[in-house]
């Protein structure tokens, strides 16, 4: 009996995208999940080092400076496991990601407009949520709609999105 290799074999999706090359949807892909991939690294950056100034601002003891450091891993985790509950309730990936940003902007805006500690956890947690479900579903989109000839680059290049925004996030913070 001969054993056929069905998973090597691409699929037609995928000759006609390596056949037609990139379009400017493809490349507003590239671009959101460089920017969401930024936001992680902004976000992941300002935890580690931007919470002692907000420690002092909010009047924080350590039990809140930890809570507010860690909070946002759990919105990453919790927004990464409910993901494709989250697909099936809106519809569509695209309607997923669109409601995903509009919780990212409500969160930064509580972030950055939040009156005491609690706010400023919930905000932090909001964020977390909306960055753990964009990260993976845009990570997603992009790998289905690159030419399979450039998909690692392209891939490669949203990551620097993480690096570049995680350097404006340090330098924001010394200046």
């Amino acid at each position: 009996m001969e054993v056929k290799k069905v998973l090597n074999k691409p699929s037609e999706m995928a000759i006609f995208i390596d056949k037609h090359g990139y379009t400017k949807a493809q490349l507003k892909i590239i671009l959101l999940t460089t920017i969401i991939f930024g936001f992680d690294g902004f976000h992941l950056t300002l935890a580690s080092n931007m919470l002692i100034p907000f420690q002092s601002y909010y009047e924080m003891n350590i039990f809140w400076l930890e809570i507010s450091s860690a909070i946002i891993f759990l919105g990453l985790a919790i927004g990464s496991l409910f993901l494709t509950n989250l697909i099936d309730l809106c519809g569509s990936r695209m309607n997923l990601v669109k409601k995903s940003l509009y919780v990212l902007f409500i969160g930064h805006f509580l972030l950055f407009a939040t009156p005491n500690k609690y706010c400023f956890t919930l905000a932090r947690f909001i964020c977390g949520l909306a960055i753990g479900i964009l990260t993976a579903i845009t990570l997603s989109i992009t790998c289905e709609t690159i030419p399979f000839s450039s998909r690692g680059l392209m891939i490669s290049v949203c990551w620097c999105g993480y690096s570049f925004f995680q350097g404006l996030t340090s330098i924001f913070m010394i200046w």
